[in-house]
């Protein structure tokens, strides 16, 4: 189990989710067995 906590500063939102998506991606091709993952996100008060 991987957990993990970011601050992620405004202008680097874009930056950080495309990073993000390239892990999620390079994971699941070594573990293809993971059966639950996600990423969360809260820019400001909303949440994504």
């Amino acid at each position: 189990m991987l957990l993990a906590k970011l601050k992620v500063k405004e202008d680097k939102v874009a930056e950080y989710l495309e990073i993000a998506d390239k892990t999620d991606k390079a994971v699941e091709d070594d573990e293809p067995e993971v059966q639950y993952k996600i990423f969360k996100t809260k820019l400001g008060n909303s949440r994504v």
